[in-house]
């Protein structure tokens, strides 16, 4: 106990202070959220106070108006992590023909020219492998490599034949690549030879298991790296794992499940925790809220709060109620609109029966709009009969009732 806090609730309330971690357990949420009003607050926020999870958030919410804000100047982002944090969102969750003219503004960027390149190409979008066939002749075997798994998810009508070319590059993961590519194109004899190389070489330092890793989202390479998981050990099987462990598919779940139970997920303990926050059991939100706050690795947490938020856990909505009755005034609605997406308008109405003894008349004004924003007229009316007209509560409500009008 510190102060009469216990060490857990401590750090709990810590981190509901860090406004940008608020921003990471919070905002991904709100691609669930079906109501107008999301993308209006949410363009706002980006504009008045951009965070990299905003950015993240815009791109997944309004991509088409994300692209427009960029491309007209209206917003620049301030350093690389906007970048880094958009493109990681979009490379877990694999590119979609809708990403392609946010990509194409990436390639701009020179830090982030090649794998915003690698996903256009992957998405058959011309500028992409523009970007990267000169690679191929690079004296750099990493800028070679990167080049030829690009290669593997095109539609090149010369993508068979340069793969066979870089079968007979000089240095193995080169090579591994190209396998890996002929595999994903579903070449003739590739699953076999695949096989055959796999079963001579050994796994532990095998460079095809490595790109195979990379490589997770092609139906042939799942297959194949599934059938040789029980051969991987250690750290690499719980990699395997993961991978197999794509959204929405369960693949070797449990592997994942007891690596983090007995604390052997090392530096792949968020990749870990997100698996299991993907529809998770109650004894996977069990294990989950009792390592959480790790403290030291803020990834980790970022996945556990949110899996914690998505199944109502008090540990997680924690994060939601702080987004909700602190400013911005934004990012405020916003957390109410999850927040009745998941409970009702009535679980709005429960937050203002139990403000805090902080809450300043604007707090109270942003929850009433958050209510008349969602549930129109007649929740407004609802408030009418429990507050009075002076109440900033229910002027808020009126002006969101307005608001929806306008959607």
């Amino acid at each position: 106990m510190i102060d009469g806090q216990s060490w857990r609730g401590l750090q709990l309330r810590q981190l509901a202070t860090d406004e940008g971690f608020v921003d990471d357990v919070v905002l991904p949420s709100l691609s669930l959220v079906r109501h107008p009003g999301v993308r209006d607050h949410l363009a706002s926020l980006l504009l008045e106070r951009p965070s990299p999870a905003v950015f993240a958030a815009c791109l997944d919410v309004l991509p088409a108006e994300l692209e427009r804000i960029l491309a007209r100047g209206l917003f620049t982002p301030p350093d690389a992590s906007y970048w880094e944090r958009a493109l990681d969102a979009i490379e877990r969750r694999g590119p979609a023909p809708a990403d392609g003219p946010f990509l194409e503004l990436a390639l701009d960027v020179e830090e982030f020219r090649r794998p915003a390149a690698a996903m256009l190409t992957e998405i058959g979008v011309a500028a992409g492998w523009e970007a990267l066939a000169p690679d191929l002749a690079s004296p750099d075997a990493d800028v070679r490599a990167f080049a030829v798994r690009a290669l593997g998810t095109s539609e090149e009508e010369d993508r068979d034949a340069e793969l066979g070319r870089m079968l007979a590059d000089s240095d193995p993961t080169v090579q591994a690549a190209a396998w890996v590519g002929r595999l994903r194109a579903g070449e003739r004899r590739a699953t076999d030879d695949a096989r055959a190389a796999l079963e001579s070489d050994d796994l532990a330092t095998s460079p095809l298991v490595e790109e195979m890793l990379r490589a997770r989202r092609a139906p042939r390479v799942r297959a194949l790296l599934a059938d040789h998981l029980s051969e991987l050990e250690g750290e690499l099987q719980l990699r395997a794992a993961i991978e197999l462990c794509l959204p929405g598919r369960l693949g070797p779940r449990e592997i994942v499940r007891v690596a983090l139970e007995r604390g052997e997920a090392g530096i792949h303990a968020a990749r870990a925790a997100r698996i299991l926050a993907d529809n998770p059991t109650q004894e996977e939100v069990a294990l989950l809220r009792s390592l959480f706050p790790r403290s030291v690795d803020r990834g980790f947490d970022v996945a556990v709060a949110q899996a914690l938020l998505s199944s109502g856990e008090p540990s997680g909505m924690l994060f939601l109620r702080a987004a909700l009755w602190r400013a911005p005034w934004h990012r405020s609605v916003l957390a109410g609109h999850l927040l009745a997406s998941q409970g009702g308008v009535h679980a709005l109405h429960e937050e203002l029966d139990s403000a805090p003894s902080w809450a300043s008349g604007r707090d109270l004004r942003r929850i009433g709009f958050a209510i008349g924003s969602w549930g129109g007229p007649q929740q407004v009316e609802v408030l009418a009969r429990r507050r009075a007209s002076s109440d900033p509560a229910l002027q808020g409500a009126y002006l969101g009732a307005l608001s929806s009008r306008t959607y």
